[in-house]
């Protein structure tokens, strides 16, 4: 999947994350502000922590 399809799910709907490397890592799609700005969340040590949806090179968003 692309950066823009992410974008394009619903809030709540879940994204894996692959980079060469490393572990494939398990994301929710989530919402802040009035502008529509959406990113991902994942759990790391138990903290939640926040990702921009944008292409980096080497890795790739699956549903």
């Amino acid at each position: 999947m692309t950066a823009e399809e992410v974008k394009a799910l619903q809030v709540g709907e879940t994204v894996t994350i692959r980079k060469e490397g490393h572990e494939p890592i398990l994301c929710t799609v989530a919402f802040q502000g009035h502008a529509g700005n959406k990113f991902l969340t994942y759990r790391d040590k138990g903290q939640i922590k926040k990702f921009a949806i944008r292409d980096y090179p080497g890795m790739t968003y699956s549903k």
